[in-house]
């Protein structure tokens, strides 16, 4: 007597629909209330990182914005105000300091 295996299972992806995503390389230079972002110079799976101008500063400085934008859920923007703080907490010459959350 053979035992017979189920046949596998297909693997289905689930569907993921992607809200818009910040600024790209080809709308920069672009203003976002005090700050004019030039450049991106980093991309996570949370957030894209800026190379930024602070109006009335002139001061180069980097900005982080989350990659689902207003349609970020409320768990996304709670871990991405955990990062913030957590990163805003360490004092090390490699590591950026966080100004503004």
């Amino acid at each position: 007597m053979t035992s017979a295996t189920p046949p596998p299972k297909p693997n289905r992806a689930p569907v993921i629909v992607k809200p818009p995503a910040p600024p790209a390389s080809a709308t920069l230079p672009q203003a976002l209330g005090a700050y004019t972002l030039e450049e991106v110079i980093g991309q996570g799976g949370m957030g894209t990182v800026y190379k930024a101008k602070r109006s009335g500063l002139d001061r180069v400085m980097a900005v982080k914005l989350i990659n689902a934008g207003a349609f970020a859920s409320d768990l996304e923007r709670h871990r991405f105000r955990v990062e913030a703080e957590n990163a805003a907490k360490l004092q090390h010459p490699n590591i950026v300091q966080v100004l503004e959350v």
